[in-house]
């Protein structure tokens, strides 16, 4: 499996399912987000993409083990930002 640099989610393609193959918070400078690890293709090749802080909360610590221990399979679909606001 090829990990490549965190990227950021605004550079997802709109509308494409990721498979999350791994997920967890990490202590940055400035706040504790979840970073996931997802499948860009069906080889693979993996990235990891840091939630935009509105979303960290949605993952609670157990959907993160039931996530990393192969006991809930969900994508993450990028729809986008708001034009004016770049909110998420």
């Amino acid at each position: 499996m090829s990990v490549r640099r965190a990227t950021n989610v605004a550079l997802l393609e709109k509308e494409k399912p990721y498979s999350i193959v791994w997920a967890e918070r990490v202590q940055t400078k400035y706040r504790i987000p979840v970073l996931l690890t997802i499948r860009v293709s069906s080889g693979e090749d993996v990235i990891r993409v840091f939630l935009p802080k509105c979303f960290s909360p949605v993952f609670s610590d157990t959907d993160l083990d039931k996530i990393n221990g192969g006991m809930l399979k969900i994508n993450l679909i990028y729809h986008g930002t708001i034009e004016k606001s770049n909110a998420c």
